[in-house]
Protein backbone atom coordinates (compact mmCIF):
# COMPACT_ATOMS: atom_id res chain seq x y z
CA UNK A 1 0.00 0.00 0.00
CA UNK A 2 1.15 3.41 -0.68
CA UNK A 3 1.70 5.86 2.17
CA UNK A 4 1.31 9.44 1.19
CA UNK A 5 2.54 12.86 3.63
CA UNK A 6 1.10 15.89 3.62
CA UNK A 7 3.50 18.48 2.27
CA UNK A 8 1.47 21.99 2.40
CA UNK A 9 -2.21 22.44 2.90
CA UNK A 10 -4.33 25.68 3.22
CA UNK A 11 -6.96 26.16 5.89
CA UNK A 12 -10.09 28.61 5.33
CA UNK A 13 -12.36 30.10 7.70
CA UNK A 14 -15.22 31.53 6.30
CA UNK A 15 -18.61 32.65 8.48
CA UNK A 16 -16.77 34.26 10.92
CA UNK A 17 -18.47 35.32 13.87
CA UNK A 18 -17.76 37.43 17.17
CA UNK A 19 -18.60 36.00 20.07
CA UNK A 20 -18.71 39.67 21.35
CA UNK A 21 -22.09 40.88 22.27
CA UNK A 22 -23.80 43.20 20.29
CA UNK A 23 -23.72 47.03 21.51
CA UNK A 24 -26.83 46.74 22.55
CA UNK A 25 -26.27 43.90 24.45
CA UNK A 26 -23.42 45.68 25.74
CA UNK A 27 -20.73 44.76 24.03
CA UNK A 28 -17.37 46.22 23.55
CA UNK A 29 -17.32 48.84 20.73
CA UNK A 30 -13.76 48.40 20.15
CA UNK A 31 -13.68 44.83 19.87
CA UNK A 32 -17.13 45.20 17.78
CA UNK A 33 -15.02 47.84 15.72
CA UNK A 34 -12.63 45.89 14.95
CA UNK A 35 -14.19 42.83 14.20
CA UNK A 36 -16.40 44.68 11.69
CA UNK A 37 -13.04 46.15 10.36
CA UNK A 38 -12.02 42.44 9.68
CA UNK A 39 -15.22 42.02 7.98
CA UNK A 40 -16.39 39.60 11.64
CA UNK A 41 -20.19 40.18 12.56
CA UNK A 42 -21.70 39.33 15.91
CA UNK A 43 -22.72 35.91 15.89
CA UNK A 44 -26.79 35.93 16.33
CA UNK A 45 -28.45 36.26 19.38
CA UNK A 46 -31.78 35.02 20.50
CA UNK A 47 -34.26 37.89 21.94
CA UNK A 48 -32.25 37.43 25.35
CA UNK A 49 -29.17 38.10 24.18
CA UNK A 50 -27.75 34.16 24.51
CA UNK A 51 -25.84 33.21 22.08
CA UNK A 52 -27.63 30.99 19.44
CA UNK A 53 -24.55 29.64 17.49
CA UNK A 54 -20.75 29.82 17.56
CA UNK A 55 -20.73 28.05 14.70
CA UNK A 56 -18.18 28.41 11.32
CA UNK A 57 -16.88 26.82 8.16
CA UNK A 58 -13.62 25.42 7.95
CA UNK A 59 -12.54 24.28 4.62
CA UNK A 60 -8.94 22.35 4.07
CA UNK A 61 -7.87 22.18 0.66
CA UNK A 62 -4.99 19.76 0.24
CA UNK A 63 -3.57 19.07 -3.32
CA UNK A 64 -0.59 17.73 -5.14
CA UNK A 65 2.47 19.80 -5.49
CA UNK A 66 4.00 19.71 -8.80
CA UNK A 67 7.07 17.65 -9.34
CA UNK A 68 9.40 20.80 -9.03
CA UNK A 69 8.40 22.50 -5.91
CA UNK A 70 8.74 18.59 -4.31
CA UNK A 71 12.32 18.85 -5.59
CA UNK A 72 13.29 22.40 -3.76
CA UNK A 73 11.33 21.64 -0.83
CA UNK A 74 13.60 17.90 -0.84
CA UNK A 75 10.49 15.54 -0.16
CA UNK A 76 12.52 12.83 -2.09
CA UNK A 77 15.26 9.82 -0.94
CA UNK A 78 18.88 10.97 -0.66
CA UNK A 79 18.88 9.11 -4.12
CA UNK A 80 17.17 11.32 -6.29
CA UNK A 81 19.22 14.24 -5.47
CA UNK A 82 22.25 12.30 -5.86
CA UNK A 83 21.97 11.76 -9.25
CA UNK A 84 19.80 15.06 -10.09
CA UNK A 85 23.15 17.06 -8.51
CA UNK A 86 25.49 14.57 -10.52
CA UNK A 87 23.75 15.35 -13.89
CA UNK A 88 23.98 19.07 -13.27
CA UNK A 89 27.34 19.06 -12.59
CA UNK A 90 28.24 16.70 -15.39
CA UNK A 91 25.98 19.08 -18.07
CA UNK A 92 28.36 21.91 -16.26
CA UNK A 93 31.12 20.29 -16.79
CA UNK A 94 30.13 19.65 -20.47
CA UNK A 95 29.72 22.96 -20.79
CA UNK A 96 33.14 24.17 -19.86
CA UNK A 97 34.65 21.82 -21.81
CA UNK A 98 32.51 22.68 -24.99
CA UNK A 99 34.13 26.85 -24.15
CA UNK A 100 37.17 25.43 -23.74
CA UNK A 101 37.56 23.11 -27.22
CA UNK A 102 35.76 26.13 -29.37
CA UNK A 103 38.35 28.16 -28.09
CA UNK A 104 41.22 26.34 -28.45
CA UNK A 105 39.95 25.16 -31.82
CA UNK A 106 39.58 28.87 -32.93
CA UNK A 107 42.48 30.21 -31.31
CA UNK A 108 45.03 32.32 -33.79
CA UNK A 109 47.79 31.40 -31.24
CA UNK A 110 50.86 29.31 -32.84
CA UNK A 111 50.99 27.44 -28.95
CA UNK A 112 48.19 27.95 -27.02
CA UNK A 113 47.88 27.09 -23.61
CA UNK A 114 47.69 23.81 -22.21
CA UNK A 115 44.49 22.49 -20.46
CA UNK A 116 44.97 22.44 -16.26
CA UNK A 117 41.90 21.01 -15.50
CA UNK A 118 44.07 18.62 -12.91
CA UNK A 119 44.95 21.46 -11.21
CA UNK A 120 42.00 23.44 -11.55
CA UNK A 121 40.02 20.31 -9.76
CA UNK A 122 42.96 19.81 -6.56
CA UNK A 123 42.46 23.65 -6.02
CA UNK A 124 38.72 24.27 -6.13
CA UNK A 125 37.93 20.66 -4.96
CA UNK A 126 39.85 20.78 -1.24
CA UNK A 127 37.47 23.36 0.42
CA UNK A 128 34.90 21.34 -0.30
CA UNK A 129 36.86 17.65 0.87
CA UNK A 130 38.06 19.09 3.85
CA UNK A 131 34.28 20.96 5.18
CA UNK A 132 35.71 24.20 4.99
Amino acid sequence: KERKRFVEANLFFSDLCTTQAPRHFGGSHDILDMMNERGILPCDIDINGVIKSQSYNLEIHYYPLPWFDLLNRFEFIQGIYFVFYTLIALVICSIGGFVYGTNRILTKLRHPPRFMGMSLLQLISRPQLEGL
